[in-house]
């Protein structure tokens, strides 16, 4: 499950995503960056501030008022939907294409990529094949109309604009006139671009929460399925939001973005508990085999998912089955684990149980668990219903 894909072609056999270039252009960001690595008056801030509310209210009380400068900074907010995602693939596909670009400050994003790299190893730059841009430059020519109504959900951001600026840079270059971006500067042609891009690759997309808003609309016009589209993270993750506070997800890009993913302030609590950076914190949540058992499960429904019908069907059999724990654990506080008092007696045990019997030893009672979801990834997934690891 670990082998690195070299090409594009061998995405599809690999646990991979597609992140697209303004996701990576966020986590590249040299406050953002330094957010990440712990070492920005932001983060310092954080901190201070968990400090003094834990100390003064306890966890909750801090846990709750933290969280709350996370959703209301935009930034923030944005790079820790993506290291969600990262947590919950093996591999970030980013396309060199785009790197290889003569945009003015070229130079600059290269060095914060290798700097990115250096915490991030299992972000992979691969070229996407030039056939694949120029289908997806046909299919997105072919529908405009279809796309048109959708183009003013997000012409209003700040983010978009910076957006636009950069993709309109890039495609007045040489390298990348023909094909690259589907010859396009359009927020919502883009959004399809890259929604199409990783269809050809059978992989996942890992977009911004506000591009993954308007590509939910767009599912229809390009002709693929929520699950396979957006990911089965994705999926689970909307379920647990839905389930623990939101009846239903609202339908503004600005309504969307103010939600946090239970793993990411799972992921920023437990940085703040520990006195380590958040990317520190990703790798530690990262290797743990409950996420590793996370990540393999993800990969075989996607796989699935796009298999025969028989396989689709029992795909989706496993995302009800864990819909339905996830609901069990937003009102179950012992996240399935179930407790049975017992009574051991110590003259009882085993081949020692005569050195109790002459110490005089008696009795120890003791709550002994049951685990009813013993399977790894279960685990993991319940673990974003308890994010404090105390």
């Amino acid at each position: 499950m670990n082998t690195i894909p070299r090409n594009f072609a061998e995405l599809p056999s690999t646990p991979s995503a597609v992140m697209d270039f303004s996701s990576l252009r966020l986590l590249l960001d040299r406050d953002i960056f330094a957010f990440l690595d712990g070492t920005s008056p932001v983060y310092e801030s954080y901190r201070k501030a968990w400090i003094k509310l834990n100390s003064k209210g306890g966890p909750e009380l801090a846990t709750s008022v933290i969280l709350g400068y996370a959703r209301e900074n935009e930034q923030v907010r944005a790079a820790l939907s993506l290291l969600d995602r990262i947590v919950c693939h093996e591999h970030l596909v980013i396309d060199s294409v785009t790197l290889e670009a003569e945009f003015h400050n070229r130079r600059v994003v290269l060095q914060h990529l290798e700097n990115l790299r250096d915490r991030l190893p299992f972000l992979i730059p691969i070229s996407v094949p030039s056939p694949v841009y120029e289908a997806a430059a046909n299919v997105i020519r072919t529908r405009r109309e279809a796309i048109s109504p959708f183009r003013h959900d997000l012409t209003h951001t700040d983010f978009d604009a910076a957006d636009k600026n950069f993709h309109d840079g890039l495609h007045r270059t040489d390298r990348t006139r023909l094909y690259c971006f589907a010859d396009s500067g359009d927020v919502a042609e883009r959004a399809v671009f890259y929604g199409l891009v990783a269809s050809a690759a059978q992989v996942p997309l890992i977009v911004s929460q506000n591009k993954e808003f308007l590509l939910k609309k767009l599912a229809r016009v390009i002709y693929q399925s929520h699950p396979v589209l957006f990911g089965i993270h994705t999926n689970l993750v909307t379920t647990a939001l839905a389930t623990v506070g939101a009846n239903e997800l609202p339908d503004t890009p600005g309504a969307v973005a103010i939600q946090l993913p239970p793993l990411a302030e799972s992921i920023l609590i437990s940085a703040l508990v520990h006195h380590e950076s958040l990317y520190t914190e990703l790798h530690r949540v990262r290797v743990k085999p409950e996420a590793v058992a996370y990540r393999t499960l993800v990969f075989k429904l996607e796989q699935a998912l796009r298999g025969s019908l028989a396989s689709q069907v029992q795909a989706q059999r496993v995302l009800k089955d864990l819909h339905g724990h996830i609901e069990n654990w937003a009102i179950d506080p012992d996240l399935g684990v179930k407790y049975v008092r017992r009574t051991l007696k110590f003259d009882k045990l085993p081949l020692v149980g005569w050195v109790f019997e002459l110490l005089g030893a008696g009795e120890w009672k003791f709550k002994d668990p049951i685990l009813t979801k013993p399977d790894a990834h279960l685990r993991f997934i319940s673990g974003w219903f308890r994010p404090l690891d105390l």
